[in-house]
């Protein structure tokens, strides 16, 4: 349906859709079995994400790991470093929050585990190529 709808908005959610399936591959993996502290780290990320104190350091803390063995493990499993896991669990949720909601940007922030509106503003820029006013401009 997305694909089919040619205008910008349609365009827009096409593209946040296509952004949340590959998110969701990344953090799901490719359905092999794999390592339990590695869905540990999953489970860990989708249940806390929101959390501004959750860190890889914080998590690999909990799972009592070192950190660099809680990197290694998750990048050989999903392809990306635990930290980028992280943000683009965070970077899905700030997404469908502003195209799907007329929340603030500062709440949007809060609720997506962002410390303030103007660092998710830059990761927005930087993983999606606009900015919050422009990602909710398109979404609808």
């Amino acid at each position: 349906r997305e694909l089919r709808d040619l205008t910008a908005a349609g365009e827009f959610r096409a593209g946040a859709t296509a952004y949340e399936i590959l998110s969701l591959a990344c953090i799901r993996g490719g359905g092999e079995a794999g390592d339990p502290l590695v869905e540990a780290f999953r489970a860990l990320v989708e249940e806390r994400f929101d959390e501004t104190s959750l860190s890889v350091d914080a998590i690999a803390s909990e799972l009592g790991v070192h950190r660099s063995t809680l990197a290694r493990l998750v990048r050989r499993q999903t392809g990306i470093p635990p930290g980028d896991y992280l943000i683009s669990r965070r970077v899905q949720e700030a997404a469908k929050l502003l195209a799907g909601t007329r929340m603030s940007v500062k709440e949007i922030a809060v609720q997506c585990g962002f410390p303030d509106p103007n660092y998710l503003a830059k990761v927005l820029r930087k993983r999606l190529g606009h900015s919050p006013s422009e990602l909710r401009r398109q979404g609808r």
